[in-house]
C-alpha cells in the first residue's frame, strides 16, 4: 500500500442491531486497517458527533490520520473534533445553514442540491467555517466533478465525450462502474437537473473562497482518472483558480498534502516521474491529456505505447483471458534515444 492509502468506517452502527459500536470496536477496526497499511482511516457521511469523536481517537491511537466525508455533523464540528481533511464538495450538514434556511432543509434524494440552495456563502455559519478550516490546516478534497456528475446527468455526452464512445483502453470494470454511475444521474427528476444547474456556480464560488482564504485544497476525482482528472482540473479553474495554481495544486500540492515527500517536482533526489505534453497546460489546463512521452523511473515511453498496453488489457479482460495483456512485455519498452 502507498502511504496515500485510506481506509474507511463507513457506518459505525451494527446494521443488525442498529445501535452504535463500542470504543473496542471502533479501536479493533482503526487496528485492523493499520495492520493493512493504511495511512488515513475515513469517517463516512450519517455519523453522530459522539460516534466522530469515537472515530478521532481510534485512529490516531492506532498512527492514522482521520478524514471524513459526512452530512449528519458539520465540517466545524468535526474540525473541532480533530477531523484534518475533509472529501467532497458536500459540507452538507443542516448545522451550516443558516437558522431561516435550516428549518426549510429536508434530507431526500435531492441533498445536494437543495443544501446549496439554501447555503448562504457570505454568512456567518460559512464565512467561520472558511476561516477555521484554513486556521486548522486542515486538507479540502473537493472533488468537484461528484457535483457535476449530479447536476449534470443529462448532459455528460457533451461535457465528457470521451465517455459517450468511451475509448477502447477503457477497462470493462470501470466502463460497467460508469455507466451504472451515469445511468442513475441521467435518471433524476428533469426538474432537480434544472435545480442543480442553477447552484453549480454557488458550488465553484464555494471553491474560490477556500482557495483564497488559504485552504489547503487537494485535487482528486472520486476514483476516475484520465479525462476525470483533466475535468477535475478544469473545474477548478472554471471556479476562478489560476491555471498555473491548479497545476501546482493537482502535482507538488498533493504530494506535500499527503505526505510523499519525493514525487510531484522536478528536484534532484525526487522519483523521475514526468509527464511531456504537446501543448501547453498554462494557455488551457485541458492540455494535460494531450500527452507526448511519460518518463517513470527514468525510462522514457511514448503515450500510444502506453495506451498499446492499456488496450491489451481491456482486451485480455473482455475475453477472460485475465487482467494482464494478452502477449508481449507488461510495460512498453523504452526508448532508446
Amino acid at each position: 500500500m502507498t502511504s496515500a492509502a485510506a481506509g474507511s468506517a463507513r457506518s459505525a452502527r451494527r446494521a443488525k442491531e442498529n445501535q452504535s459500536a463500542t470504543p473496542d470496536e471502533w479501536d479493533a477496526e482503526a487496528a485492523r486497517q493499520a495492520a493493512a497499511g493504511m495511512t488515513y482511516f475515513k469517517l463516512y457521511t450519517d455519523l453522530t458527533a459522539g460516534e466522530v469523536a469515537l472515530g478521532v481517537k481510534a485512529a490516531r491511537s492506532h498512527g492514522l490520520i482521520p478524514i471524513a466525508h459526512l452530512n449528519a455533523v458539520s465540517w466545524s464540528r468535526a474540525l473541532a473534533l480533530g477531523v484534518e481533511q475533509f472529501a467532497h464538495a458536500l459540507p452538507t450538514s443542516p448545522d451550516l445553514l443558516e437558522p431561516a434556511a435550516r428549518k426549510r432543509f429536508v434530507v431526500g434524494p435531492d441533498l445536494m442540491t437543495l443544501w446549496w440552495e439554501l447555503a448562504e456563502l457570505d454568512g456567518p455559519l460559512i464565512s467561520d467555517l472558511v476561516a477555521s478550516l484554513a486556521e486548522a490546516r486542515a486538507k479540502v478534497d473537493l472533488t468537484l466533478v461528484v457535483n457535476e456528475m449530479v447536476y449534470f446527468g443529462d448532459e455528460w455526452e457533451s461535457r465528457l465525450p470521451e465517455l459517450a464512445g468511451p475509448a477502447d483502453y477503457f477497462h470493462p470494470a470501470q466502463l460497467e462502474a460508469l455507466e451504472a454511475a451515469y445511468a442513475a444521474f441521467r435518471g433524476a427528476p428533469a426538474p432537480q437537473l434544472v435545480r442543480g444547474k442553477a447552484v453549480w456556480p454557488k458550488v465553484l464560488a464555494f471553491a474560490r473562497m477556500l482557495h483564497d482564504a488559504g485552504v489547503d485544497l487537494m485535487i482528486g476525482t472520486d476514483g476516475a482518472g484520465g479525462v476525470g482528472l483533466r475535468h477535475e482540473l478544469e473545474n477548478h479553474v472554471e471556479a476562478g483558480i489560476p491555471e498555473w495554481e491548479v497545476l501546482r495544486m493537482a502535482t507538488s500540492g498533493n504530494a506535500d498534502l499527503i505526505g510523499l515527500g519525493d514525487t510531484g517536482r522536478i528536484a534532484p533526489g525526487f522519483e523521475a516521474d514526468i509527464v511531456f505534453l504537446h501543448s501547453d497546460p498554462i494557455a488551457d489546463v485541458g492540455n494535460v491529456q494531450d500527452v507526448a512521452f511519460v518518463l517513470t523511473n527514468g525510462k522514457l515511453h511514448r503515450h500510444e505505447d502506453l495506451l498499446d498496453v492499456a488496450r491489451e488489457i481491456a482486451f485480455a479482460a473482455k475475453s477472460g483471458v485475465g487482467d494482464g495483456p494478452s502477449a508481449g512485455p507488461a510495460t512498453p519498452e523504452p526508448r532508446k534515444e
